[in-house]
């Protein structure tokens, strides 16, 4: 998938440049993928490659949000402070993080204040704002979406529509730009998602509101038999855009 293609990218170019954080929370309604992905995170800091390990990795640690207290938090903390064998961090994987209780997410914490030189946490979650708050300040988010493996085909045309959208400076210019695509009987809305969704991950921090309230939106479109024009409408009016 491009989009996923493209963060692999950005992430080499983070460690090449030493830019890396100490710390991310990959978020999107289908966490397996947001799990994938920092498992392919971790593998490429220790092997350089994207592609599966031949041998057991030997600087990833990886635990269950779901079944995690204060006592494994603890052993975060001490896998974490170990200096690495074989990559250039010592990478521990949280999946579920939103289901992590208030005291493991108190003593998480306390590793992402002062978190050890050589660490580096990856956090899953559905939902970024499901953490409390001091701890989701502590990490850089990154949403992540499988656009329903769709290729995309005249992706310039949708380039283009979604551009359009964004360069809306007003509530009714956005309200009737959106209406004027779905007065196209060749518009097609989950390709259009798709490279909304794209085109907003290229600056996560200023469209971090967008793509919550966009990914809310579209889990109800795929939930319920809802009205996709209004549902887009409804994603900008919350996010405030």
């Amino acid at each position: 998938m491009a989009v996923l293609k493209a963060l692999e990218k950005d992430f080499e170019h983070l460690v090449s440049e030493g830019r890396l954080g100490h710390g991310y929370i990959i978020f999107g309604e289908e966490e397996r993928l947001c799990f994938n992905l920092a498992q392919k995170f971790a593998t490429y800091l220790e092997t350089g490659a994207w592609k599966s390990p031949e041998m057991t990795l030997l600087d990833i640690y990886m635990i269950d949000g779901v079944q995690a207290g204060i006592d494994e938090m603890r052993t975060v903390a001490q896998f974490l402070w170990q200096k690495p064998f074989k990559s250039t961090r010592k990478t521990c994987i949280i999946s579920s993080a939103d289901a992590l209780t208030l005291p493991a997410q108190h003593a998480l914490l306390k590793i992402a204040e002062e978190p050890p030189e050589d660490a580096f946490v990856l956090l899953t979650a559905k939902d970024s704002e499901a953490l409390i708050a001091p701890l989701a300040s502590r990490f850089q988010k990154l949403f992540v979406s499988d656009g329903k493996g769709e290729v995309i085909e005249d992706k310039d045309s949708f380039f283009e529509a979604v551009h359009g959208l964004l360069q809306g400076q007003t509530i009714k210019e956005r309200k009737d730009y959106i209406k004027t695509l779905f007065e196209d009987d060749a518009f097609n809305f989950h390709s259009f998602i798709g490279i909304l969704f794209e085109v907003l991950q290229k600056d996560v921090q200023k469209n971090e509101r967008l793509l919550r309230t966009l990914l809310k939106r579209w889990h109800y479109i795929n939930q319920f038999n809802t009205n996709k024009k209004l549902q887009l409408e409804a994603a900008f009016l919350e996010a405030g855009y």
